[in-house]
């Protein structure tokens, strides 16, 4: 595929500077960069990059990229889904479980709330896989080691995870484990 430049949204940036996407070179001073925290302008899934530096500007040369182009409605339908997502994507790298991943994301929209994974079920409306919205959260009954999980849906199959790798906060499939069951906050 032919080599690509693009802008990168700040909750990208906020993937690459933490390196958790494999084949990624860290950004250095990425918060120097004139991106502001709710610019969306296109959702990628990178498979391998390098960073290009410019004077002064920030890059990615991308040589597999699967792109959707997004709008901020597009993110989600709610304010409240989409302050979610962007409060649990801030989280990657953090040393944390999966619950206190979902309660740290749900502060950001008010809600005072930890619980076993199963828990988080009463906060909101079971969805259908097709109709999740980055911001819905995912419960496991098995999240893939015999024990129930809850995660953040990120869009495009993926979702933020916590309690990974030594618990690691990191964003990889939401298809995991079994029974995933996605619920749209109230």
């Amino acid at each position: 595929m032919k080599n690509k430049k693009l802008l990168i949204g700040a909750s990208l940036i906020t993937m690459l500077t933490t390196g958790v996407i494999g084949g990624v070179t860290p950004i250095q001073n990425a918060s120097a960069h004139d991106i502001s925290a709710n610019q969306v302008t296109t959702q990628y899934t990178v498979t391998d990059a390098t960073q290009v530096n410019q004077e002064g500007g920030v890059s990615t040369t991308v040589t597999q990229l699967n792109a959707q182009e997004t709008t901020n409605s597009q993110v989600s339908s709610s304010s409240k889904g989409a302050a979610i997502y962007q409060a649990a994507l801030s989280q990657v790298g953090t040393i944390q479980d999966c619950t206190m991943l979902v309660t740290n994301a749900l502060k950001s929209v008010g809600i005072n709330y930890h619980d076993w994974p199963a828990g988080y079920m009463s906060l909101g409306t079971i969805v259908s896989a097709s109709e999740a919205q980055p911001g819905d959260l995912i419960y496991y009954a098995n999240g893939g080691m015999g024990l129930a999980h809850i995660a953040v849906y990120a869009g495009n199959g993926k979702a933020i995870h916590g309690g990974w790798l030594g618990n690691q906060t990191v964003v990889n499939s939401a298809d995991i484990g079994s029974g995933a069951v996605y619920i749209r906050v109230k």
